[in-house]
């Protein structure tokens, strides 16, 4: 799914599913396919797909930002959402009771007021059960993750929920209340991560960390890793993290040489290590990451 008009010279408006030989699958059928051809997440559950994004219609009808595809591409009209989300839906997550989880960046459902993360029963009605907080005047939810025992996670661009201060990333009680069992500050809580493959994204900026749960680094997805304003003495290892194109780790404690360990992360482009106590000089192997743009180590 994507922002494209064409596949292999056909038309396919934001949407198209491939055989495993890398040509396209034309049962799965999207006709006029999305407006604006703005396709940003899609979750597969017992051949169904759904589809979220920034369109106003799928196939000239009325879904706004969420729709659910039969196997064929088809709308699966037993989930209704019409006229669905104001503006953009960047996350998608489904718990084993089918109740549809959606974060990103709107402000309405239905016509009415609904910002920035919902709950849709499986019909395609709002879940009035679930009460979302308060994200801030200028937050947004970027990522939704559902465990396997419906836990709910939420990460995103926010620093208050319900009118408290809460950074970047939140659990969620069944209801929508905050699980206090959750805490940023516990850090063998919020990292032990073993098996994650799904997590692109993580900003634990100032949240006084002071230890690196070493199951971070098996996240082989990971993009972009932010460990600002903690307490860590030394880098984490991201030699798994082959992915990793944005690394800051600035105003720590660390006092130690940069490891070679930096040197796996082929696709590395940015690089911050500001006010830390770093020793040694800037090692050879920086030169070999040739998709770096942006080093400080002021």
């Amino acid at each position: 799914g994507g922002g494209f008009t064409t596949f292999q010279s056909m038309n396919r408006n934001g949407l198209v599913r491939l055989n495993y030989d890398g040509t396209m699958d034309e049962t799965f059928n999207i006709g006029s396919g999305f407006s604006y051809n703005d396709v940003r997440s899609i979750k597969l559950k017992d051949s169904k797909v759904y589809v979220g994004g920034g369109f106003s219609t799928y196939q000239s009808e009325p879904y706004g930002g969420l729709v659910k595809l039969n196997y064929d591409g088809t709308i699966d009209t037993s989930f209704d959402t019409r006229p669905g989300f104001g503006l953009s839906v960047y996350s998608i997550g489904v718990d084993s009771n089918d109740k549809v989880y959606v974060g990103g960046y709107f402000d309405t459902f239905s016509g009415s007021t609904q910002k920035y993360l919902a709950r849709i029963n499986s019909g395609g009605t709002k879940d009035t059960s679930f009460v979302v907080g308060d994200f801030g005047d200028y937050g947004y939810v970027h990522y939704v993750y559902v465990d396997p025992n419906d836990r709910v996670y939420v990460g995103g661009y926010f620093e208050e929920y319900s009118g408290t201060s809460q950074k970047y990333m939140i659990k969620l009680d069944t209801d929508g209340t905050k699980d206090t069992s959750f805490n940023c500050f516990n850090p063998t809580t919020i990292m032990d991560l073993t098996n994650n493959t799904m997590l692109y994204t993580l900003n634990l900026g100032d949240c006084n960390i002071d230890y690196y749960h070493p199951s971070l680094s098996s996240v082989t997805v990971m993009q972009s890793l932010t460990l600002d304003d903690n307490n860590l003495r030394t880098f984490p290892d991201t030699s798994q993290m082959t992915s990793l194109s944005y690394f800051t780790i600035n105003s720590n404690k660390i006092s130690t040489d940069i490891p070679d360990t930096f040197a796996y992360n082929i696709n590395m482009n940015s690089f911050y290590a500001d006010y830390n106590k770093i020793t040694g000089t800037i090692p050879d192997w920086f030169s070999g990451l040739t998709n770096l743009y942006y080093l400080s180590l002021n």
